[in-house]
Formats: structure tokens, sequence, C-alpha cells
């Protein structure tokens, strides 16, 4: 397993569109693509669902489920606004499903929510205020909530200092909520 590859500013979207390259290849039956993604982004995805159950078996077993999922329907994936978010989110659903039923999550091909079903007008909105982020602040951001790392390992991830991760994000969270409002006030008089 090499691990995730999440580099400092900008990277990241570098990142997304050779994930997306995997995902296209995965829809035309290509192995190798789900190898490929799986490569770069199972360190994440085992260590929120770890984090999330607190057993490393289960925990293997819920990214198991959410790499068979992506299999099986990689064009859902390949259609959310980011790769790293929707296979989060995959792997959020599943540990949670499997923390409150108390047993593993069935592996069903279903397709991802539409944006908009998702949580509605909200996460649209929020959506479009992230987009006015400076990217480093974005991609901080993004990061601590879906992959649900600390400061000190979105530092090491991202090749800055705890603090400064601490920064970027306080700042982006700021800015954050000053284009929530402007984007609920715009889209309110829309």
């Amino acid at each position: 397993m090499i691990g995730p590859v999440i580099t400092p500013f900008g990277k990241m979207a570098q990142n997304e569109e050779r994930w997306r390259g995997y995902l296209r290849r995965m829809a035309s039956g290509d192995r190798q693509g789900l190898a490929q993604l799986y490569d770069e982004t199972s360190s994440v995805i085992y260590g929120l669902a770890l984090r999330m159950v607190e057993d490393p078996s289960s925990a293997a077993d819920i990214a198991l489920d959410v790499y068979q999922q992506v299999w099986s329907s990689p064009k859902n994936v390949e259609d959310a606004s980011s790769v790293l978010g929707a296979l989060t989110a995959l792997t959020r659903r599943r540990a949670l499903g499997q923390h409150h039923n108390g047993e593993k999550p069935q592996t069903i091909a279903t397709p991802l929510p539409a944006p908009e079903s998702i949580l509605g007008r909200e996460r649209a909105l929020v959506i479009r205020a992230l987009a006015l982020l400076e990217p480093a602040q974005r991609e901080a951001i993004e990061l601590a909530f879906f992959s649900g790392m600390k400061d000190v390992e979105l530092g090491q991830a991202l090749g800055v200092s705890p603090q400064v991760i601490r920064a970027r994000i306080s700042a982006g969270m700021r800015k954050l909520n000053e284009a929530l409002k402007l984007v609920s006030s715009t889209e309110g008089n829309a």
C-alpha cells in the first residue's frame, strides 16, 4: 500500500483528476484502475474507518466494502464533486451503519445520491461558499472534515506545520462563515 497522495497546495486537484481517470478506467472494466485508486487512497479510507469503529478487522471490512462499491459503480464516484470526499462519505456511512447496527453493513451497489438530495439547499450553499476560499484553506478544511485527520497528521500530509494547518482552518472557517452569508443572501435574492 503506497498511502494517500496528498501534497501541498493545489496538488489535491491533480490527485482528484488522476483518481477520476482511474474511475473512468474502472468503468470500462480495468481492474488496474481500482488497484491504483486503492493504493493512493486506502490509508485515508482505512484510517477513517478505524477511527470510527476502533477495530482493525471491522475497519478493513469497511474499507473493502467501500472499494467494492466503487468497483460496482465507479461513475457515481467520478461524478461527485470530490473523489476523496465521495470515498470518505461512503466510509462514514458504512462505519455508522456498522456502529449503529453492531454488524457488518451489506455491500449494495447503490448510486450515490445526487448532491442536492444529500443535504439539499444547505449543501449546495456550502459547496458554493467553499469555492470562494483560498485553495490552501479549502484543502485543509476539506481534508480535516472528510479524512478525520488531526492537525499533526494534516501537517505531515500537506508538508506544513500543525500550527500552519490550525491557522489555515481557523482563517478558512471565518471566511467560510462570511462566504456562507454571502451566497445565502445572493441565493435569497435570486
